[in-house]
């Protein structure tokens, strides 16, 4: 545990030192001291910051620091920062990587018996259907692209009733070499985007086709797709194993900032594990 967060302090600082990062001189703590509390969190303690906090002051790996200061510098944070050193750590770990694969997981934040009576996330775009399970669900899906090792590349936090296909069409792939493949399921089957894809960013996008579909079975997808495709279906145990019974969150944002940084301490298991 002492060396993991170690190493996740000296990857964050030298991310920041790589992009130019500079912290404010009046402020107590720099970012990745902050970043490190929040990782730790989510890795150890199951989200929960008060406990990372006193673990991490008690232990001297940090200097002390209030529970509404520390809570007021998380939300301070750039979402953006967190799908950068996710692709950082990615590109780190995989460099001449070319094929990933796409998919999405619920995250549900109540029983559906409860669903009427929720606080959080109200509204009908955040009921959806969960095919693989059979089953609906009340919440958010986070869309991940992720290597053929399981470890996350990019990913978008949409509502429960946003369409697989719309939410990939919103991830950024910059980050993504050209000629690159990306293998994905029935959702992501659509001619218009894959020929989109192809010319304007020189990335193939191959789905499995649907029963009824026109055009044939892909020679990639059909060789390699439902194999390799496991790979991710894998991750998303690990990462769902990850996440607390209960995520402790008042408002939207502070419930979408926990999934976040759920999702980069995933991706930091696969540097320091």
């Amino acid at each position: 545990m002492q060396t993991t967060i170690t190493a996740i302090f000296c990857h964050v600082d030298d991310f920041l030192k790589a992009i130019s990062w500079k912290d404010d001189p009046q402020c107590h703590l720099i970012l990745a001291e902050i970043v490190t509390i929040a990782l730790t969190a989510s890795r150890y303690f199951g989200g929960n910051f008060e406990s990372a906090r006193l673990f991490l002051i008690e232990h001297s790996y940090i200097p002390h620091i209030g529970k509404s200061r520390l809570n007021r510098r998380f939300h301070a944070i750039p979402s953006f920062f967190w799908h950068l050193i996710v692709a950082h750590l990615a590109a780190k770990q995989n460099p001449d990587c070319s094929l990933f694969l796409v998919d999405s997981f619920p995250i549900a934040i109540c029983h559906q018996v409860r669903s009427n009576r929720r606080a959080l996330f109200q509204g009908k775009k955040h009921v959806g259907y969960n095919a693989s399970k059979k089953m609906w669900f009340t919440g958010l899906k986070v869309h991940v692209l992720a290597t053929l090792q399981g470890q996350p590349k990019e990913f978008v936090i949409s509502s429960a009733s946003m369409h697989d296909l719309k939410a990939f069409q919103k991830m950024y792939l910059g980050t993504i070499p050209k000629g690159s493949t990306i293998l994905g399921d029935k959702a992501y089957t659509s001619l218009s985007y894959e020929h989109e894809l192809l010319f304007s960013r020189d990335i193939l996008l191959v789905a499995e086709r649907r029963s009824n579909s026109k055009r044939g079975q892909s020679l990639t997808y059909h060789r390699y797709g439902k194999k390799i495709r496991k790979t991710i279906e894998t991750a998303f145990s690990q990462m769902a194993s990850w996440l607390p019974r209960h995520i402790h969150a008042v408002t939207n944002q502070g419930f979408i900032l926990k999934l976040m940084m759920l999702m980069t301490a995933f991706a930091f298991s696969f540097i320091t594990s």
